[in-house]
């Protein structure tokens, strides 16, 4: 199922292919930073919005994709939503019943080119005793308010 829907996007082609050499775990997967100025982060919250069949959110959600380009114009609803939802993990919480109704593949298919997590904790601690050692990318995701 997987491997149907891996030529759709980048992503779910990269998860197909790390879940077939279980480098990869649905846990994950969902830890993928919601990058709100890209418009794949919209498109997920925009579809289980749809789904969810509530229609004053899915209105004003189709407004903020919409105005992804306008930078600082999106409704004030859109922006405490990003607050609160900084990965696919959050977003599926929020939307617990409907992500439960969506098969995975499509649920891959949805998150599509999101960005990796941006930092990691790599430390065992009968090694290295009381020292954390963190490699960090560029970390601006809470910086910039996404």
């Amino acid at each position: 199922e997987l491997e149907h829907i891996s030529y759709a996007s980048p992503f779910a082609h990269y998860a197909a292919a790390v879940i077939h050499d279980c480098r990869c775990t649905a846990a994950y997967a969902f830890q993928y930073v919601c990058n709100w100025k890209e418009m794949h982060s919209h498109e997920l919250v925009v579809a289980l919005n749809e789904t969810s069949g509530n229609e004053p959110t899915y209105d004003s959600l189709r407004k903020a994709v919409e105005d992804v380009n306008t930078l600082g114009k999106q409704p004030a609803d859109w922006n405490a939503f990003t607050a609160q939802n900084h990965t696919v993990l959050d977003v599926s919480r929020t939307y617990a019943p409907l992500v439960r109704q969506i098969p995975f593949a499509a649920l891959l298919h949805l998150v599509s080119a999101m960005d990796l997590p941006r930092y990691s904790i790599a430390s065992y601690q009968l090694v290295v005793g009381n020292q954390t050692h963190v490699s960090i990318a560029i970390v601006n995701h809470i910086v910039k308010g996404y």
